[in-house]
């Protein structure tokens, strides 16, 4: 699970990030 590994590393990263992964997630939903 690439999305998991990539929330991890944006949690440890800062909160921006994580706001990144968020859009990540949500650009990828439709894909899914």
């Amino acid at each position: 699970m690439p999305t998991a590994i990539f929330t991890l590393k944006g949690r440890m990263l800062s909160p921006v990030a994580q706001v990144f992964a968020n859009c990540i997630r949500d650009v990828a939903k439709p894909l899914a």
